[in-house]
């Protein structure tokens, strides 16, 4: 089935550049069966964006204006085997853009379901990262280095690079599911991620007859992350639902910013969450969230201090309301355990900003 639509994006910012653009996108797919145990499907796909980057206080656009061609077409092919007890599904996408050329994203996953109530299951799949309009036409102009990095009068300019090409990664998963009854199930994937080609930024060092950094985005570095994540869906009630979930997460980055010294991890390690769900009466519900983040140790940004955010944990309320069928009323506290908290800095531009609680009401109105 065909879908299409048009968007008008206008943006005015007076320090970093106004931007103005067209979308045009149409997406088809079909969809065949080729017998009852194999599923195929096939699609195109065509995007258009005509933008427009314009200078600013701090950044010049270089070009001020390009059209951007993204085309792209598909095919997938689901088939079941053994008494469908065994499914696998093979695909690939092939896509052109303006920006970096060519290339290709295969998938394979694989689902054994070795009894009723437990399965296995394991993907391969290879993704691609394009450049964007910001990486390869904004440049900023020259600044003055903060004198609390450097006692002498330097100072720096960043240069997009119209000649960065695609970032991939290759990615391997294998994962569990299994249920006892209809009220309990529990979730386990294990994850290895090789990123290669990856986008990073690189400085030309000032010499006396020149005082100013340059800088500029490159690929050549590397990185790769592995972790698991679990999770655990209890119907205890029919009126009551809990569910956690804990993510592990390590990263290695090779060659950032071409040089040997070690990347610091600006991901958390481990992630706790709990949601509870309690309808209190057939039109009345309460829900609870409470999540944990472990601590980042350093964020590196471009001139700026460097950043340490702390572990938190947040929790968010909501009691909810159904008068009628249709409308639900509703009242929401987020981070209320907390009157402000850090969790995260932007790595060029850094400006902090503290997260806060805050409580609104919210009604919903469903047309049906």
């Amino acid at each position: 089935m065909p879908q299409f639509y048009y968007e008008y994006f206008n943006q005015q910012d007076q320090q970093f550049g106004d931007e103005k653009r067209n979308t045009l996108d149409f997406d088809f797919q079909h969809d065949i069966a080729l017998t009852e145990d194999n599923y195929f499907n096939w699609g195109l796909g065509y995007r258009y964006v005509a933008s427009s980057l314009f200078d600013s206080t701090y950044v010049t656009a270089d070009p001020t204006h390009q059209n951007l061609h993204l085309v792209s077409a598909f095919v997938q092919d689901k088939a079941a085997f053994f008494d469908n007890t065994v499914l696998l599904t093979l695909g690939a996408k092939v896509q052109y853009y303006t920006l970096s050329g060519w290339d290709y994203q295969p998938t394979v996953r694989l689902l054994w379901k070795f009894h009723p109530e437990h399965r296995v299951w394991a993907a391969f799949s290879r993704a691609t990262r394009s450049p964007s309009r910001g990486e390869t036409a904004l440049s900023l102009k020259p600044q003055q280095v903060p004198e609390r990095f450097s006692p002498f009068p330097i100072s720096f300019d960043f240069a997009g690079n119209p000649a960065l090409e695609q970032e991939h990664v290759l990615s391997y998963e294998l994962g569990y599911r299994g249920w006892v009854g209809n009220r309990l199930s529990f979730d386990l994937a294990i994850f290895y991620n090789d990123y290669d080609n990856l986008v990073t930024g690189y400085n030309v060092p000032p010499d006396v007859s020149n005082p100013q950094i340059s800088f500029t985005f490159e690929n050549g570095a590397s990185a790769q992350t592995w972790g698991f994540e679990m999770a655990t869906d209890w119907h205890l009630l029919d009126s009551l639902r809990l569910q956690l979930s804990y993510s592990f997460l390590q990263v290695n980055y090779h060659n950032f910013n071409f040089s040997d010294e070690p990347k610091p991890n600006n991901d958390p390690e481990n992630q706790v969450s709990f949601r509870g769900s309690y309808d209190i009466t057939p039109t009345i519900a309460f829900d609870t969230w409470v999540r944990y983040v472990d601590s980042i140790s350093s964020i590196n940004a471009l001139f700026s201090p460097q950043y340490t955010i702390d572990s938190y944990v947040g929790l968010d309320l909501r009691l909810a309301w159904k008068p009628i069928h249709n409308l639900e009323l509703s009242i929401v506290g987020q981070n209320i355990n907390n009157s402000t908290h850090l969790e995260y800095v932007e790595e060029i531009f850094a400006y902090p900003r503290q997260v806060e609680r805050s409580i609104y009401g919210k009604i919903k109105w469903h047309f049906k």
